[in-house]
Order: structure tokens, then sequence, then C-alpha cells
């Protein structure tokens, strides 16, 4: 079987098109998730974990439910060690912010962000100078 010069001439250039559109779409992709997703663009923030706490959800019929909550506090590196003297005023506040939120409200997925968030703000409010990035729920479990 004989190649002819054409060929070769086209399989080179097909392979260098498809190496310049790889490292392109690389170069461009790394870049756009740098701000997408901190985690793995920023090592400069730790997680820091409370203490599994325990809540009594608001009822709304004759039985009480309650909810055991691991929650993680994303800070900044520099600030991980003053977190610590925060936390029982950040557990006393979760608390607090969770007596208000339903067995409803915690089941659904949708209401898991806007819980989230809401919980971001009262933290921070009584975090005094730390700033809390972000709160994630590690599990939570509704009895």
């Amino acid at each position: 079987m004989r190649i002819n010069r054409k060929s070769i001439l086209l399989i080179a250039v097909l392979y260098l098109a498809f190496l310049a559109l790889t490292v392109s779409v690389s170069y461009f992709w790394d870049r756009a998730t740098k701000g997408s997703f901190p985690a793995f663009a920023d090592r400069s923030t730790s997680l820091y974990m409370l203490p599994p706490v325990t809540v009594n959800l608001a009822s709304r019929g004759s039985k009480a439910h309650t909810a055991r909550m691991s929650i993680g506090l994303e800070v900044k590196n520099d600030q991980l060690p003053r977190v610590e003297g925060y936390a029982p005023r950040i557990i006393d506040r979760i608390q607090t912010t969770m007596g208000r939120v339903s067995l409803d409200e915690v089941r659904d997925r949708k209401n898991l962000l806007w819980l989230s968030r809401t919980l971001l703000w009262e933290v921070n409010q009584v975090s005094g100078p730390v700033k809390i990035l972000d709160v994630l729920f590690r599990e939570i479990v509704v009895t």
C-alpha cells in the first residue's frame, strides 16, 4: 500500500489542528474555572468543622422534629485559629435560626441554598472580625 504526500500532509495538518484546539480549550477552561471553583483554584481558605449541632425545628403539628447537622465554615487560612473562639456564639446563632425553620423547609433540597445563605449571614453577624466565606453542610439528619 502506497501513501502519497498529500495524504501525509493532510494527516499532519489535521493532527496539528486537533492539538492546537486541545491546548486552546484547556487554556481557556483553566482560566474560566479559576473564579468558578475557588476550592480548586485557591488554596488560601480552610474549612473549620463545628461540632455536630442538634436543633429543634419549628413544629406545625403536634410532633416535634429535631435535626442533627454537621457544618463546616470556610474561612481564610490566617483567620482559622480565631474562629474557635467564636464557635459557641456561632452554634447558638445556628440553633436560634434553625428553630424558625420547619421540617418541610429542611427536607426540600431547593431550600438548602437559601438555608446556607441565611446561616452565612447570621454567622457573620456574631463572628466578630472573622469573615466567614461560606457555610457548608456535611450532613443533615432529621428525626
